[in-house]
């Protein structure tokens, strides 16, 4: 229980899935205006945390306030090194856009793709909103802690439209949880 703001451990991660919501909504905005968020992969992103949020959520409840905060830390010091290590994840396992294509040029291109083509990307990006729903929702982290790592290591956005896209897509998925 926090002495400050009076929030018990369970209170604090809800009140934190309301702040991103909020957050969430008006960031994308921000991204949408400037004509950066991948619809299609935010789309998957929200489908996939949508359907886990509400199991993250359920398993916090079964979770003491003293093992919620240990759960939290532990999750916090194993996703801390995600987003220095990109370059090297890159470097060893290639793929992955190094920022030097413009963000336009970018969603020019996905605004090409066959169904097929769109349909093989949407499926990993599903999957990673299936995890940060679920953390999300136990965990009350929004994109920025899982979603904006993984679409800058496992997809070709450079790290400003995974902002726009994480944005976009986690706010659904933080008031179902």
């Amino acid at each position: 229980t926090s002495k400050i703001l009076r929030l018990t451990q369970h209170q604090a991660h809800g009140t934190s899935l309301f702040a991103v919501a909020a957050t969430g909504m008006a960031g994308a905005l921000g991204y949408g205006f400037a004509d950066v968020v991948d619809i299609d992969s935010a789309a998957g992103l929200a489908l996939g945390g949508m359907i886990t949020a509400r199991l993250g959520a359920g398993a916090t409840s079964k979770l003491s306030p003293q093992a919620l905060k240990r759960a939290l830390g532990i999750f916090m010091i194993l996703v801390s090194p995600v987003l220095p290590a990109k370059q090297y994840i890159a470097d060893n396992f290639g793929g992955i856009n190094d920022g030097t294509e413009t963000t336009q040029n970018a969603i020019q291109k996905d605004s090409n793709d066959s169904y097929e083509e769109r349909l093989t990307k949407v499926l990993p990006i599903a999957c990673i909103g299936l995890g940060s729903g679920f953390l999300a929702g136990m965990f009350g982290v929004g994109g920025g802690a899982v979603v904006v790592p993984a679409l800058t290591i496992a997809t070709d956005m450079n790290h400003y439209q995974a902002l726009g896209t994480s944005l976009c897509a986690m706010s659904l998925p933080a008031i179902v949880g």
